[in-house]
């Protein structure tokens, strides 16, 4: 689980282009916030990725099938899944606080 910058760079030198690796399975969709940008895979994951450190912070497990829609609102994320379900994380916390 690691991110490999490419060698993409702006006129002023920085890095304009991150590869994140570390889902076993195709990314459906994608949320990004202050600290994180968060992906959802047909792997069943969710997955915080640092934008500070191009790292995984956490994995989120819970869904049984693809994980399809994120949302993010105050420090709470939404997740719907092809499994019927959603599911609601704390995103301090990384733990599922409620599955509808």
């Amino acid at each position: 689980i690691e991110a490999k910058p490419r060698n993409t760079t702006r006129s002023f030198g920085t890095p304009n282009c991150c590869i994140y690796s570390g889902h076993t399975d195709s990314v459906i969709c994608l949320q990004g916030t202050d600290q994180y940008l968060i992906s959802g895979s047909v792997d069943n994951t969710i997955r915080l990725w640092s934008i500070q450190q191009p790292t995984c912070e956490v994995v989120l497990e819970g869904h049984t099938d693809w994980v399809r829609c994120l949302h993010v609102f105050c420090n709470t994320l939404a997740s719907g899944s092809d499994d019927q379900t959603i599911k609601i994380w704390d995103l301090e916390t990384q733990g599922c606080i409620q599955t509808l």
